[in-house]
């Protein structure tokens, strides 16, 4: 049967209107604008599938593996098969995600990441050491006194800023109950304080690292004793403020013994009530070993704190 008329495509294109042969089409039977409509479509489809997979994948994770789902309550009386099947559909699902090439990726990158840091800290050569806080100085020997000796650790950075020489290795003996504690820049003594120790049965003890430029203007990379420094009462008089919390006059100063250590002269005062202060200069640094007792610790180890201070060395800086 013939049919008169216009010949219309699917389209919307006219046979009779328009001369021009028809629209081309792809692989799929779709006209070009057809196609880029289809595009948008599965991209849009595509992401939200995405979304709805990661946030899955977060619950996954959120969970801990060996967690049980919580059983019904006895008043709903339903069986505890579904809850079992749900924790080992957990479970698979944690290790299928864990063994995924994204999470096996993404566990690549951060230990790619941490090699890159690892070996800039290894690239880079500090003055005053790279290890921060508190790092073990204490020997595992101790004697029949129940003592144990001190070294400062090699590596253990200072707080004196880009420019100072290292601090050298000093060194004291120290009862065994004494443990090595935070510093703070709230204690007595502030940023100069390179170390603190407790002992509940015999008080506190507290190194100083300070500039010799307190005490005298020399230059930048000076070699002194703490002789050329200043005389004993106004070494003790000086730092007394920051170690005790308060200035001191001279009858607060009970003795004051002036010795020589291993070659390096050696200042140690007590002071009222119940510290005691070793100081020495080397270098362009001046160190301060200071214990503080209370009245019930001081009765009782007070030779002992005594021995403390007698035993602080400083290795002199050539």
């Amino acid at each position: 049967m013939n049919h008169s008329g216009p010949k219309y495509y699917s389209d919307g294109g006219c046979a009779d209107v328009c001369s021009a042969s028809p629209p081309p089409r792809n692989a799929w039977g779709f006209a070009p604008a057809q196609s880029s409509l289809a595009f948008f479509g599965a991209t849009i489809l595509c992401i939200y599938l995405l979304g709805q997979v990661s946030t899955a994948s977060s619950a996954v994770w959120a969970a801990p593996q060996n967690s049980r789902v919580p059983h019904f309550s006895r008043g709903l009386r339903r069986p505890l098969a579904p809850a079992i099947h749900a924790e080992v559909d957990i479970q698979k699902s944690a290790a299928a995600v864990q063994t995924s090439p994204s999470a096996v990726a993404r566990r690549g990158a951060i230990a790619l990441v941490t090699a890159g840091l690892a070996s800039v800290n290894q690239q880079a050569n500090a003055i005053q050491g790279m290890t921060a806080g508190r790092v073990p100085g204490f020997s595992d020997e101790i004697d029949e006194r129940g003592f144990r000796k001190y070294m400062r650790p090699q590596g253990k950075s200072g707080g004196h800023g880009v420019g100072w020489s290292e601090i050298p290795q000093y060194s004291f003996d120290v009862h065994e109950t004494f443990e090595e504690v935070a510093v703070s820049i709230a204690d007595l003594g502030g940023t100069e304080i390179d170390a603190r120790f407790q002992s509940k049965t015999h008080g506190d003890i507290a190194i100083i690292v300070a500039p010799v430029l307190r005490f005298k203007d020399i230059g930048f990379n000076a070699r002194v004793t703490i002789d050329q420094l200043a005389q004993p009462q106004q070494i003790v008089e000086g730092f007394a403020p920051e170690v005790m919390g308060n200035p001191i006059e001279e009858e607060d100063v009970a003795s004051t013994i002036v010795e020589e250590r291993d070659g390096l002269l050696y200042y140690q005062f007590e002071v009222r009530p119940r510290t005691i202060i070793c100081a020495t200069a080397t270098g362009n640094r001046l160190f301060l070993l200071v214990t503080k007792s209370s009245y019930r610790q001081w009765s009782q180890h007070a030779d002992e704190l005594r021995d403390i201070a007698r035993s602080f060395r400083v290795p002199t800086v050539l």
